[in-house]
């Protein structure tokens, strides 16, 4: 069976949006609205929820419905043609950039308030560490270390050691 073609997931962005925009629907509400209209599916597995609607799959970790409707956007606007991704919002109301703009603009503080809940999820992930006697200081140097490369966490742990033992520190 084939996928949707980017007309019609093009469609089902602006429909969103328009939902969005026009009737100022929750992200609940919205994503009711691709399950039973669009044979969506909804999954929770764990802390994690999943959104599979016209071939197009968002997930999200302990976060609000507002996160799994912006990753399954994102990820509808990642299969759009750029030139097709331009156009979204040009067709809404009276066509002016206007209207793109503020659509822009409300993407933008949608991704940002994602973008503080991941944030708060993370500072809960560190207190529940630090309520079971983990140290969270450490903890965080470890996954800033794991983020580096091999050979960019090697160079620094020379340079580091060189650093001690010039200080007698060893």
């Amino acid at each position: 069976m084939a996928g949707p073609t980017t007309d019609e997931l093009r469609n089902l962005l602006e429909e969103v949006d328009k939902l969005i925009t026009d009737q100022d629907a929750t992200p609940e509400a919205i994503i009711s609205h691709l399950v039973e209209k669009h044979s969506g599916k909804l999954n929770t597995s764990g802390h994690t929820n999943t959104l599979r609607c016209a071939g197009v799959t968002g997930s999200c970790t302990y976060s609000t419905t507002n996160g799994l409707l912006g990753s399954w956007r994102r990820n509808v606007e990642k299969r759009l043609a750029p030139e097709q991704r331009a156009t979204i919002g040009h067709n809404s109301r009276n066509g002016n950039a206007d209207d793109r703009l503020r659509q822009l603009i409300e993407r933008i503080e949608r991704l940002e308030e994602e973008k503080k809940g991941i944030s708060d999820d993370i500072r809960d992930v560190y207190s529940e560490a630090k309520a079971v006697g983990y140290d969270a200081r450490l903890m965080r140097q470890i996954v800033r270390l794991r983020k580096m490369k091999p050979d960019d966490r090697r160079e620094q742990d020379m340079v580091l050691e060189t650093y001690r033992s010039a200080l007698g520190l060893d």
